[in-house]
């Protein structure tokens, strides 16, 4: 799965827009200086969405994430670590890692689809 794929997948899953920007207006003045959503109608300059293997993306996940229904168990199934490699270690190499926590949340969505 592509990033841009893994990002639209927990984007969408936290019930927040993948935003399809269109072109702006030529033929209205007002519209020149913005790009309109063309799913939900928000202008880009009201809501940005970070890049999610970042730590900006990380802490833009971690809020909305633990609002979600299936939150708890993602954290579950997150922090159990791999059977190949020791649990501290996992803990500390993979865990805190803003692009480990992404591809960890696309992998975890994808499977429960």
């Amino acid at each position: 799965m592509t990033d841009q794929k893994k990002d639209r997948l927990i984007v969408e899953a936290l019930g927040e827009c993948w935003h399809e920007w269109g072109n702006p207006s030529m033929h209205d003045p007002e519209m020149l200086q913005t790009r309109i959503c063309k799913i939900c109608g928000k202008n880009n300059e009201n809501d940005w969405i970070p890049k999610l293997a970042t730590p900006e993306g990380f802490f833009w996940i971690w809020p909305r994430m633990q609002k979600m229904l299936w939150g708890a168990e993602f954290l579950e199934w997150w922090w159990m670590g791999s059977e190949s490699v020791p649990k501290a270690f996992y803990l500390i190499a993979f865990n805190i890692n803003p692009p480990r926590l992404r591809d960890s949340l696309a992998e975890f969505l994808e499977g429960r689809k």
